[in-house]
């Protein structure tokens, strides 16, 4: 039997994989690249707050600008939290620091993120097949964010 399918779009989290924020696992890990990067930019930016704070900011800054991009229909990224927490602080951090650091947390964050057990041999079969696929999403990450996550 041949298919007439030629092409499909899938999107990528919660179809082709699981991404594990509410585990032990997760949590531990989020905190540990949280206090690596505060001591590196501790060092690198005189960042004037202790690893509590740090962290607190992260959390809150990072929902709040997911909210807005959310709302506005926008996009944002791991770097624009590091930006918000050096605005809110009156430190000074520059663009390619952030951008360093939002990188370092998103590679962090997504090693947990795992595709579900027939993702690969469902979308090898499509591919062997000629299928064209493409992913889309409903969330404000971008693209590189999504480009990590593969």
């Amino acid at each position: 039997m041949t298919s007439d399918i030629s092409a499909i779009v899938f999107d990528l989290g919660g179809t082709l994989i699981s991404h594990q924020t509410e585990t032990a696992e997760y949590k531990s890990v989020r905190s540990g690249m949280l206090g690596v990067l505060h001591t590196r930019l501790s060092v690198n930016t005189n960042l004037s707050i202790g690893f509590a704070q740090f962290e607190s900011l992260y959390s809150s800054e990072g929902h709040r600008l997911l909210m807005n991009a959310i709302e506005q229909r926008g996009s944002m990224n791991e770097a624009d939290i590091f930006k918000e927490i050096y605005r809110k602080t009156g430190d000074k951090i520059s663009e390619a620091e952030a951008r360093s650091c939002g990188r370092l947390m998103a590679l962090g964050q997504t090693s947990l993120s795992v595709p579900y057990p027939d993702t690969v041999a469902a979308l090898s079969k499509l591919a062997k097949r000629g299928v064209a696929m493409g992913l889309i999403s409903n969330t404000p990450w971008t693209r590189e964010a999504h480009d990590d996550e593969l």
